[in-house]
């Protein structure tokens, strides 16, 4: 081909030199391409790296998961406007009475009966008299008996009495074993009472 453009004369070498140039911007374009690509995979890595920077300020956003409110403790939050009162303790009534019983001389009896808040009972066979005011004669025997008088009520007051004493703290010992304990004995008994100036009453229950 140059030797046909030579053969024309001047024509022919400008004809060559214009093919030349045209030859030359061509190459120079395909080769400019590449770095066209490589800036516009900058442009992605720069969005990338854009991208990894919005990931920080996610970090950073208050709406972001990491500001979210810690999980429930389960504590519930307390009314201070309540006004409910707690329901009051129980009262600790304590241990019930050890049971015992106690002895009155027969001056202390005396006292008592004036203004009287006991039971009375004569538990002494045969019947030889009774302390007047005395509320019933059972036998120290018969414990039953003596039992259903008294009633449910293990601190009733009760004084018992006898002749001379024996047989009415028999008759404690066995109520004693059945949860009585406000119990009184009158260890000289009737004789005790008619030695310190008391009548008895003879009248046969």
């Amino acid at each position: 081909m140059f030797r046909r453009c030579h053969s024309r004369g001047p024509r022919g070498f400008i004809a060559i030199v214009a093919l030349a140039s045209l030859w030359a911007g061509c190459t120079k374009v395909q080769g400019a391409s590449a770095p066209i690509d490589a800036g516009h995979d900058g442009a992605d890595a720069g969005s990338a790296s854009t991208d990894g920077s919005g990931g920080a300020d996610d970090a950073n956003d208050p709406t972001s998961d990491a500001s979210s409110p810690p999980a429930d403790t389960g504590n519930a939050p307390t009314d201070s406007g309540s006004t409910a009162t707690p329901d009051a303790a129980p009262v600790d009534a304590g241990p019930p009475p050890t049971p015992t019983y106690q002895t009155l001389t027969v001056a202390q009896l005396g006292e008592w009966m004036k203004s009287k808040d006991f039971l009375l009972i004569n538990v002494h066979v045969p019947f030889q008299g009774a302390i007047i005011g005395t509320d019933k004669h059972i036998k120290y025997t018969k414990i039953d008996d003596l039992e259903a008088w008294l009633g449910h009520d293990k601190s009733a007051k009760a004084v018992l009495y006898c002749m001379t004493g024996p047989m009415s703290v028999y008759a404690i010992k066995k109520l004693m074993e059945r949860g009585y304990w406000n119990l009184w004995d009158v260890p000289k008994g009737m004789i005790g009472w008619k030695a310190a100036g008391h009548s008895l009453d003879m009248k046969k229950p």
